[in-house]
């Protein structure tokens, strides 16, 4: 069965089942044989490349459509949502048959002017304790933020109640997010 699937897909002229190469001519006819089929194995894998790529890219316009489409939808849940959790912040998460509608607050953000927050700490609080030295010379956020507060949108140093306005704070609106069930 296999030499009649080899008959059939390379040409008529392959030799009968028990056939042995018997010279240097027919193992040269048998090594163009290879490199033919070699050279159309070569070609299938190009035209599989080729289409794989055209499939990728439609699959990638479709999928970038209805991504939009998602997205709106979330717009219009989370619109839904938001004032629920915002009128009682005790409700975080909402299962639903079809899947689970979640808002996750999230932490503020810091901008921090390295240069001027080195300043404040030389010059008006001295504390070295919040300076890190590694290879160049920079705010210990991680010790110094345990000591802030923010308050109405302005980091303040608890020590001395003194504002540090080289920092600057972003709210970071609560993540909301919608899980489906499969």
């Amino acid at each position: 069965m296999e030499n009649s699937l080899h008959r059939d897909f390379l040409d008529e002229d392959l030799p009968q089942e028990g056939y042995k190469i018997s010279s240097k001519e027919e193992a040269s006819w048998a090594v163009k044989k290879i490199a033919k089929i070699v050279k159309e194995q070569k070609e299938n894998n190009k035209l599989v490349q080729t289409e794989i790529e055209k499939i990728q890219n439609w699959c990638d316009r479709e999928n970038e459509k209805l991504q939009g489409t998602v997205n709106w939808f979330t717009k219009a849940v989370e619109s839904w949502f938001r004032p629920l959790h915002e009128a009682d912040e005790r409700i975080k998460t909402m299962s639903l048959p079809s899947g689970e509608i979640k808002i996750r607050k999230q932490p503020v953000q810091y901008t921090q002017d390295v240069e001027a927050l080195l300043e404040w700490i030389d010059n008006d609080v001295k504390l070295e304790e919040y300076v890190k030295v590694i290879v160049t010379r920079k705010p210990d956020w991680s010790n110094l933020k345990k000591q802030t507060i923010i308050k109405d949108g302005m980091v303040i140093f608890k020590p001395t109640g003194e504002i540090i306005e080289s920092i600057t704070v972003q709210e970071v609106p609560d993540k909301f997010e919608i899980k489906v069930v499969n």
